[in-house]
């Protein structure tokens, strides 16, 4: 059967009318192996440490951003052209790529969580060796967990510690103990799990669309870890403010989460603990780029089911969730909190 690339489709529809017709549907994710994550290409735009640093004050703030399970570094570009935009200057970030991720999907299937977080501690030590004195975690999703997991270590309990740590939509919540006896199954056989939600054109080419299981075993065992060091209680280095974020209508994560990180994290001296529960419906709710923008009838039918969770998840199963003026309201004003603090 001949094959055809619908790189700027993203509709299941179109998939089957597509393998209707003979052909066989290969959309340009990140699985063909031909849409790399630029960081790969092109790291010295990404990876702060890698750039440029002559004239650079190192005493500025500088943000470490770490993206999601099955993402790349585009989920944090809204932040990352705000902050161009609005910081004048004063405050730099690095682009994170998750170990694992942003290749082909065999490099995906053969990583597990302990690959995908040695680049974060990797930047924040090589930016610690150049000099750079003021530095801040920013994790979305799974990337929370990973800090988390290495706060929980001691990893940034040396002579530079972290200034912020902030954490947008953490998953921590482990799943059922029945789904991950099926998960550890499913394992042993190299299934792939296809995402629970559709995609935009835009966010094809930055996403996994198959999720192997032996990651999605990985992703649980990272959160089970993250569980019981919580219930344990991890303790923040000195001078670490920790800040989460969480959608309250999240159709990928327990909402809830974020209550087990406000109980479990201990500050340090001069630290502090702050959770901010969000009235949203998307994962990842600072990431509004490639998301459609809502229409008349979007509006309508959310103020009709009033976007409960059963709501959501039912909508992000047929099409993308659309962005409303009060989703770019929230997205400025976290990332306001954000810099603020820096």
């Amino acid at each position: 059967m001949p094959a055809i690339n619908l790189s700027s489709e993203s509709s299941h529809v179109i998939k089957r009318l597509v393998e209707q017709r003979g052909l066989v549907y290969q959309p340009l994710t990140l699985d063909s192996g031909q849409t790399p994550d630029l960081s790969i290409r092109e790291p010295q735009k990404f990876f702060l440490s890698q750039s440029d640093l002559r004239g650079v004050d190192k005493s500025k703030p500088v943000i470490l951003l770490a993206h999601g399970y099955t993402a790349t570094t585009y989920e944090w570009d809204d932040l990352a052209r705000y902050i161009d935009q609005n910081a004048n200057g004063d405050v730099r970030y690095s682009q994170i790529l998750l170990g694992g991720h942003g290749r082909s999907l065999e490099d995906f299937k053969n990583s597990n969580w302990q690959d995908w977080g040695k680049p974060i501690l990797e930047e924040y030590q090589a930016l610690v060796a150049k000099g750079f004195t003021n530095i801040s975690l920013a994790g979305s999703s799974t990337a929370c967990a990973l800090i988390l997991e290495q706060l929980n270590k001691g990893a940034y309990s040396k002579d530079v510690t972290p200034h912020n740590v902030f954490l947008i939509d953490p998953i921590v919540e482990p799943s059922g103990f029945m789904m991950r006896q099926v998960i550890r199954i499913l394992a042993i056989f190299k299934r792939s799990y296809p995402p629970q939600q559709a995609f935009s054109p835009e966010e094809f080419s930055c996403w996994y669309g198959n999720r192997p299981f032996t990651t999605i075993h990985s992703l649980n065992d990272l959160t089970w870890r993250v569980q019981r060091a919580l219930s344990a209680g991890i303790q923040l280095p000195r001078d670490t403010h920790l800040t989460v974020w969480a959608s309250q209508g999240d159709p990928t994560v327990n909402p809830d989460g974020y209550k087990l990180i406000h109980e479990g994290v201990k500050p340090g001296s001069g630290g502090s603990v702050s959770v901010y529960p969000i009235n949203s419906r998307f994962h990842v709710f600072t990431r509004l780029s490639g998301r459609p923008e809502a229409t008349w009838e979007d509006r309508q039918f959310q103020e009709r089911s009033n976007m409960t969770r059963e709501a959501v998840l039912d909508w992000v199963a047929k099409a993308p969730i659309p962005v409303t003026t009060h989703d770019r309201q929230i997205q400025k004003k976290t990332f306001d909190q954000m810099l603020s603090t820096c």
